[in-house]
């Protein structure tokens, strides 16, 4: 009986090794043919060690062009990582936020509030994918992709290489290589173009917001507070019409509501020194010379309203020295 069993043992072995074997070459394949745009913006943040941050920001590309990393460690001693994608509106920062809270309990979290003006419940499907093709495979990814997308556009975002099974053709050696950033999860940009000064806005006017960026905001803020996690809401300098504006600055209301604060930049362009010809690369993101000025901003405010320790281990503290080092190297100080 004994004999006869072992063949069955056996081919039941070799099926096993077989599909771990196809699963490994599946995976392999997939980081291989996958677009990469913004993977060097989003990835590297699973590289930092568990629960060391400081500080976490999630939204979207404005926070992205807006927000130094590097920077802030450097003048103010926080450990930080910008955790966004491009085009991202409120409902997809939810699930943005719980992704960021699997690896990290930060001391603070601050919310883009750009993405107010937006009232959908995502952005532009190609910048879906960045998103969605860089965050880990959890429950959490799985509830995104089903909840927010249609069912024609869940499985290429499930399964990436049905989306870029094609994409042979354009590989480059790039695409073989380990996804690393120095910027912790910033994009620098040095390019200008010049904008006349917004209308200045009313800051008192509000607009409603959409029902999904409301419930998806509540659902944020709310996963916060269980988590006992402190959030800052932040709008960075742009150039908006007067009723995306409003719908902004209602974001004052939350803040108000959750007994939270929200830091409307647009209120400080002047202390900022924000010059319109030279520190935007285009309406909604600012370039490097502008980041320079808002992150050494918040560096301040946020010395001066938070009670952030800043105590981090000789271990932690050389690698983020270290990591420092080679972004300067990179990346030469550039004064606000």
């Amino acid at each position: 009986m004994e004999k006869k069993n072992r063949p069955i043992l056996a081919r039941l072995f070799g099926a096993l090794v077989f599909l771990a074997l196809a699963a490994a070459l599946f995976a392999w394949c997939t980081g291989v043919f996958r677009d990469k745009t913004n993977a060097e913006l989003i990835r590297p943040y699973y590289d930092e060690p568990d629960n060391s941050l400081d500080i976490v920001f999630v939204g979207s590309s404005h926070m992205m062009c807006g927000i130094y990393p590097m920077e802030l460690y450097e003048n103010h001693g926080y450990t930080s990582c910008v955790f966004c994608s491009s085009a991202q509106v409120i409902p997809q920062t939810y699930y943005q936020t719980v992704a960021a809270l699997e690896t990290q309990t930060p001391r603070l979290l601050v919310l883009d509030m750009g993405e107010l003006i937006f009232n959908t419940k995502t952005g532009d499907k190609s910048f879906v994918h960045s998103q969605t093709d860089n965050i880990r495979y959890s429950s959490n990814k799985v509830r995104l992709i089903m909840d927010l997308l249609e069912p024609e556009d869940r499985l290429p975002n499930f399964l990436n290489l049905v989306q870029y099974h094609d994409r042979w053709r354009d590989l480059t050696e790039a695409d073989f290589e380990p996804i690393t950033s120095l910027t912790k999860g910033a994009r620098i940009s040095a390019e200008v173009n010049p904008f006349d000064p917004p209308e200045v806005p009313d800051f008192t006017r509000t607009a409603p917001l959409s029902p999904y960026t409301d419930e998806y905001l509540r659902k944020t803020l709310d996963l916060c507070r269980e988590r006992e996690i402190p959030v800052l809401l932040l709008y960075l300098p742009s150039i908006l019409s007067p009723e995306q504006y409003s719908r902004v600055f209602s974001a004052r209301d939350y803040a108000e509501e959750y007994g939270i604060e929200f830091l409307n930049l647009m209120e400080h362009v002047d202390e900022l020194g924000i010059d319109y010809a030279t520190d935007f690369r285009d309406t909604a993101h600012l370039n490097m010379y502008g980041a320079a000025k808002t992150t050494e901003f918040l560096g301040e405010y946020l010395d001066e309203h938070y009670q952030i320790d800043r105590t981090h281990s000789a271990a932690l503290t050389e690698k983020w020295n270290a990591d420092l080092a080679a972004y300067r190297e990179e990346y030469p100080k550039q004064n606000p």
